[in-house]
């Protein structure tokens, strides 16, 4: 309860007919029934995410919690910082949708006691499920919650004074000192704007990890002035693999030298390949696909006891290739 009044939640019927709701096991569906309405929920979708209290309050739950919590995540891309403890829920507005401008501002009032974490910059770039109206009150209060950021050097001091503290001091929020003018926002990594929007945009695997790896890659495609990501981001989700959301492209294959190339140039729009998606399933394996399928039988042949594998039908063919990932890297072999 707050200031005496209870809290509700509000889950739509809907949620049982998702489909990624659907292909959970009954315990991870009622794992994420209880992250969605358990009491360390936020009205925004992003909030602190305690696992050992969700271990207290799902005590006959049977199996690994840590496990079930990775697996419900990934499922329903939500995304989790571990160094924070923060959950983002990039649906919420969706099915929590603020009605009035003040609305939207009392369900973002317990951000500011947020620690500091990477997923505040995918919530602020996620508009999607919001009216036009709200937009310009969501971006203020996103850029007051920016503001309040520590810099690097203030979250150091505030590290080392939150390891003196007792234990049972931890939640309290960081004091506020007076008359030390504004503080300066931390400067902002041209990557976090990719990651952002990318897990903004519908039909996307979501980016977990945001690993130097990564953020090197994409600092080397920013420097190509003809890598229009932003132009490519906009024509998702992609028509490539299907409409029935089975395929879901990740970061990494669009930082691919060619990807976002053969997506401006439509190489990747099923739309346009007047029926010819219908017949693939009988389409003869040509020259390049039998020699990658040559290939993956050979990594087979290394791995299972002489006899085991089979040579496959073109059918199958296809099908070993498409779950190998070689037609995400040759997409001029559609199928």
């Amino acid at each position: 309860m707050a200031d005496g009044r209870p809290i509700y939640r509000v889950v739509s019927p809907l949620f049982w007919d998702d489909p990624d709701v659907r292909a959970l096991t009954a315990l991870d569906q009622y794992l994420a029934l209880h992250i969605l309405t358990c009491r360390q929920t936020s009205g925004s979708g992003l909030f602190r995410f305690s696992l050992a209290t969700a271990k207290e309050d799902l005590a006959k739950v049977a199996g690994s919690l840590s496990e079930r919590f990775a697996k419900v995540s990934v499922r329903l891309n939500w995304a989790f910082h571990e160094p924070s403890k923060t959950l983002y829920l990039p649906t919420w507005w969706k099915w929590n949708p603020p009605d009035s401008p003040n609305h939207l501002r009392g369900a973002m009032k317990s951000l500011v006691n947020l620690p500091q974490t990477p997923l505040l910059y995918d919530f602020a770039s996620n508009t999607e499920w919001l009216v036009a109206s709200l937009h310009e009150t969501f971006g203020k209060a996103c850029q007051s919650l920016m503001v309040r950021l520590p810099t690097q050097e203030q979250e150091q001091e505030l590290d080392h004074e939150h390891d003196q503290e007792p234990d049972n001091d931890h939640d309290k929020p960081p004091q506020v000192a007076a008359n030390d003018g504004p503080v300066k926002p931390k400067p902002v990594d041209p990557t976090e704007e990719v990651f952002a929007k990318w897990n903004a945009t519908p039909g996307v695997r979501k980016v977990r990890g945001r690993d130097e790896d990564r953020r090197k890659l994409i600092r080397k495609r920013l420097k190509d002035p003809e890598w229009g990501w932003e132009e490519a981001l906009a024509c998702f989700p992609l028509k490539w693999k299907g409409t029935d959301g089975t395929w879901l492209p990740d970061l990494d294959w669009f930082l691919k030298e060619k990807t976002v190339r053969n997506i401006l140039e439509g190489k990747l729009d099923k739309e346009k390949d007047n029926g010819r998606a219908a017949k693939d399933k009988s389409r003869k394996l040509d020259e390049a696909e039998r020699s990658a399928v040559g290939e993956l039988l050979l990594k087979q042949l290394g791995r299972l006891p002489a006899g085991e594998a089979e040579i496959p039908s073109h059918y199958e063919g296809h099908v070993m290739l498409k779950e190998s990932g070689w037609y995400e890297d040759h997409p001029e072999h559609k199928w």
